[in-house]
């Protein structure tokens, strides 16, 4: 005897198949039922109950009151994913309110496509062994189509972050390095981070003093990886710590980090052998010494070309950085080492330091006005490392020479803080400005150099 398990259907014609296992024989008289008396019929009606019924498509929960509602023309469900993620095709599973179907399937594009013949609302459940369930629900109207975008949740894969110093083979602890995926930090716990699987992340490791370390991954769902990976410390300029500028012939521009400004600061004024790095003939005021004192008798037009020929000729040394002169904000931040102080030395007179009019200056220039009780031993220039010290290690801030700032006054510079000749309380104060011509080349006035992120 031939069984065929078939579903209960209701189809154009009325004709009901019950649900069960109903014989060849219980099939015909239900045909004649029916009143489709041919054996055209009758293969017609075996066919739907094998074709609807076998494939899931129409499946037990649709009957409802004793039927279901067939549409001539199924409505098309095409469930799209992402390119990165095709390969899950080959084991996903579908089901349709809670019954497997097999879609029909195009891996190249990432594409799954159902046909649905039952009105109503209709529950479509995506299963895969790396991912969670995924449900939607769609209603079938007649002959449409529906596009849905299917987004997996896969589970993540597990990766042990080995970091060590390429310089030192010394391996970096938790917390002193961070992990990117697409730019997002991720938590590392006990050195396991999670990264999303089946599909290509940009996996970036970041550690101070170490340069960026990036690489493009695909990991699989649920594996469980080590991942060994070797920094190399950054050549240039370590946020933190102080840094020189080689400029050859044995000069150097040496820095200090201000952390409250996220910059370096000239250690000392431009010396006179720096400068002539660029401009070999430069004479300030006949000074012999070439290399240790502040360069004088430049414009500030000649200040901005200097750091551009830094820039060009050793950037290299600094990448990511850019040489420039302070802004007058700038300039107050660090004469004032952060806070609200009248001078650079505090707020007290006479002044603590710096290369000012002295006693040294009245006694040689009969006369000249000079600060009384004050001594700092020069009646002229001094050696950068000679003219005074501020709390941030700065030294020629309360005098020296006079520097260049840039200023928001158009074809004008700002000349800031007190040179060797400069006596006068109100002169002296931090916020004193002295707005000169940019051309101007004066034998009090040099500059400093500020080391900041990215272009001036």
């Amino acid at each position: 005897m031939l069984y065929l398990r078939i579903k209960k259907r209701k189809l154009r014609n009325g004709f009901l198949m019950n649900c069960g296992c109903l014989n060849l024989f219980s099939m015909m008289r239900a045909v004649e039922r029916a009143r489709m008396v041919s054996f055209q019929s009758c293969l017609l009606v075996m066919y739907a109950a094998f074709g609807l019924g076998s494939c899931g498509i129409v499946s037990a929960a649709d009957a409802v009151d004793g039927g279901v509602d067939l549409v001539r023309n199924p409505g098309v469900v095409r469930l799209h994913l992402e390119k990165d993620l095709s390969g899950l095709l080959e084991k996903i599973v579908v089901k349709v309110d809670g019954e497997p179907v097999i879609p029909r399937k195009d891996r190249q594009l990432g594409l799954l496509e159902l046909d649905l013949y039952i009105k109503g609302d209709r529950t479509i459940t995506v299963e895969h062994e790396d991912c969670l369930a995924w449900e939607h629900k769609v209603r079938v109207e007649g002959s449409d189509h529906q596009d849905l975008a299917y987004v997996p949740s896969l589970w993540p894969s597990r990766v042990k972050m080995v970091v060590q110093s390429l310089e030192s083979r010394a391996t970096l602890e938790e917390g002193e390095f961070e992990v990117f995926v697409d730019g997002t930090p991720v938590e590392i716990r006990g050195g396991w981070a999670r990264i999303p699987a089946m599909r290509k992340v940009n996996l970036t490791i970041r550690a101070r003093g170490y340069e960026d370390w990036s690489h493009t991954i695909r990991a699989q769902p649920r594996s469980v990886d080590s991942l060994q990976i070797m920094l190399r410390p950054i050549i240039g300029p370590k946020p933190g710590s102080a840094f020189s500028i080689n400029i050859g012939n044995r000069q150097s521009i040496e820095l200090e980090w201000v952390p409250s400004m996220g910059a370096w600061v000239g250690k000392y004024e431009v010396s006179l052998g720096e400068f002539r790095r660029f401009r070999p003939g430069h004479m300030s005021d006949g000074i012999d010494d070439p290399d240790r004192f502040p360069v004088v008798g430049v414009s500030l037009e000649d200040a901005l070309a200097f750091v551009d020929w830094v820039n060009r000729t050793y950037g290299g040394q600094y990448a990511g950085w850019r040489l420039g002169l302070p802004s007058v904000q700038e300039w107050m931040v660090y004469s004032r080492c952060g806070d609200s102080r009248n001078y650079p030395w505090g707020n007290q007179w006479p002044p603590l330091f710096g290369n000012l009019a002295d006693l040294v200056i009245g006694e040689s220039k009969a006369g000249a006005a000079h600060i009384s009780g004050y001594q700092d031993g020069f009646a002229g220039l001094a050696m950068v490392e000679e003219s005074g010290v501020n709390e941030w290690g700065i030294f020629g801030i309360s005098g020296n020479a006079s520097e260049w700032v840039l200023s928001a006054a158009n074809g004008l510079g700002e000349a800031r803080g007190g040179h060797y000749e400069d006596a006068l309380e109100t002169e002296l104060r931090c916020d004193y400005s002295k707005p000169i011509a940019a051309t101007t080349r004066d034998s009090r006035i040099g500059f400093r150099v500020l080391l900041t992120r990215g272009n001036r």
